[in-house]
């Protein structure tokens, strides 16, 4: 069971509306920023990974 065949399907925004927030904590240079990536909050960007996934889907299933 070790060496199966297999796939994965992962699909990416590479044009994403979301934007998310990098802001820095303190002057203190040693401390990390503080990072909100705000994925999916647009609606279009959660309607189109739902569209990928659809075509992907449906090209898997008609090519079997």
């Amino acid at each position: 069971m070790m060496y199966n065949e297999g796939f994965s399907l992962r699909p990416v925004l590479l044009h994403p509306q979301t934007r998310g927030v990098v802001r820095l904590q303190s002057r203190e240079p040693t401390e990390h920023p503080y990072i909100e990536p705000n994925y999916l909050a647009h609606p279009d960007d959660v309607k189109i990974l739902v569209e990928g996934m659809k075509y992907f889907i449906l090209s898997l299933c008609s090519s079997w």
